[in-house]
This record gives C-alpha cells, sequence and structure tokens, in this order.
C-alpha cells in the first residue's frame, strides 16, 4: 500500500513539477520564438527529434499535464506528413495507454468508490460500458465517448481503468477515436506554420477555428475524416436501433 502511495505522490510531483517549470513552452508565444531553433535541430537531428517530440505528448497526456493539444497542432508545423500524423497518433495513443494503466494499478478501487457517490458524468459513462451487450457495441460505445465534449480525454482513460475495461479493447478503441482527431490537429498545424506572426496566445483560439473551418470546406482529407466523426458518433444509435427491431421481431415470431 505504501509503495502504491509513494509512486502516486511521485508521479503527482513530477507532473507538478513540469506544468510549473516548463507549461509555458506549450504556448503559440514559446513556438514563435523558438521555431527557427527548433527547425534546425530537426534537420540536423530528426530521428533524436521525432523520439523527444512523441516521447513529450506521451508524458503530457501520461500524466495529463496541460498542452497535448499544443503539441499536436506543433506536430503539423514542424513534421512533414505523413510524419507528423504518426508521431502524434503514437503520442496520443501511448500516452493513454500510460494514463490507463497508472489509474489501474494505483488505488482504482478507492477512486471508483469516491467517483460513484460523487460524479455524474462517471455514473453515465459506467452506465453506458454495463448497457454494452456485445463487443460491437461495447467498441462503439467507447469511440463514441471520446468525441463528446463533457467526456474529457483524461476522464474516459481513468474511467476505463476503474470499470476494468480490458486493456485490448482500450486500445483498439481509443487507437480509432484518436486517428481522426490527429488529422486535423496535423493538418491544422500544416496551415498555421504559414501564418505564426499573425497569432498571439490571445487570438489563438479564433485563428485555429477559422482554420478549421476552411479545412472542412476544401480539403478533402478533412472532409473524410469529418465524415468518420460522424459515422463514429452516430454508431452507437444505429446499433441501438438495429438491436430494438431485432428484439421488436423475435417479440412478433413468438
Amino acid at each position: 500500500m505504501w509503495a502504491k502511495v509513494l509512486v502516486f505522490l511521485t508521479l503527482v510531483t513530477g507532473a507538478a513539477y513540469l506544468y510549473v517549470n516548463y507549461g509555458h513552452y506549450f504556448r503559440f508565444s514559446s513556438v514563435k520564438m523558438y521555431k527557427s531553433a527548433i527547425e534546425e535541430y530537426i534537420e540536423v537531428e530528426f530521428f533524436t527529434a521525432s523520439l523527444y517530440f512523441t516521447g513529450l505528448m506521451v508524458t503530457l497526456i501520461g500524466l495529463n499535464i496541460p498542452g497535448a493539444t499544443m503539441m499536436a497542432l506543433s506536430g503539423g508545423i514542424f513534421f512533414a506528413q505523413p510524419y507528423a500524423l504518426i508521431y502524434v497518433f503514437c503520442g496520443y495513443t501511448i500516452g493513454a495507454v500510460l494514463s490507463y494503466t497508472t489509474v489501474r494499478f494505483l488505488f482504482a478501487d478507492i477512486i471508483r468508490r469516491k467517483l460513484l457517490g460523487s460524479s455524474d458524468m462517471f455514473r453515465k459513462l459506467e452506465t453506458g460500458i454495463m448497457k454494452s451487450d456485445n463487443y460491437l457495441q461495447l467498441v462503439s460505445f467507447l469511440i463514441f465517448i471520446r468525441y463528446v465534449a463533457f467526456f474529457p480525454f483524461w476522464f474516459v482513460n481513468a474511467s476505463c481503468a476503474i470499470l476494468n475495461v480490458g486493456l485490448p479493447f482500450f486500445v483498439l478503441t481509443t487507437a480509432l477515436a484518436t486517428l481522426p482527431g490527429a488529422v486535423i490537429y496535423t493538418l491544422t498545424g500544416q496551415l498555421l506554420s504559414g501564418i505564426l506572426d499573425k497569432i498571439d496566445d490571445g487570438n489563438t483560439t479564433r485563428v485555429i477555428l477559422g482554420l478549421v473551418y476552411d479545412l472542412v470546406w476544401t480539403d478533402r482529407t478533412a472532409q473524410l475524416v469529418i465524415a468518420l466523426l460522424l459515422s463514429c458518433m452516430l454508431l452507437p444509435l444505429v446499433l441501438k436501433l438495429s438491436d430494438k427491431r431485432k428484439l421488436a421481431k423475435k417479440v412478433k415470431q413468438k
């Protein structure tokens, strides 16, 4: 028990230290300031830079440190496709698995009892998982919740660990769910690389939303990704309707 407490405190302290001392680097102002230096380093040490970038994304997501979105956009700014997509996708997926395994082996039972008594969000997620009657329904539900705004990425990771969702299920659904997002982020980052001088920390959201809007209407890859996102979000509903029809047929036959 005390070993778990020690590991838990070490992770929390490490995450807090990284955010307090290096969190300011995950802003557009810092990307603009160091852009030339980073590009020069990538040109000289491409393999090492790729490992650093992916490892940093894994660390941010695995320890739930703010900055993952900025890293995903930076992937598109500094790396060409398909490298940007691969690094961001691996960062999100491996980071989510790290977050999942950390929670699962550190106080999963204690956290579950506390969340059941105080978190409506957790109870909704648990109900959705328990109502999944088969493999396809469970997979579709776990993909669906990744796209619902009121279920944060880190919360889904932790909840799946607490609810004993199997690691293969978790890895599969996380990979399928994060791929479209990785495409959108890296494509947006590529567009941002040409207009960084016009962006500051105050207008970042407005500029990014404008670029995403342009991507949706002009880029075929982005349009395909949006179609996939919508399909993933509608899949649970389609499966439920299909099951209700099958049940109604069985009732009529009886």
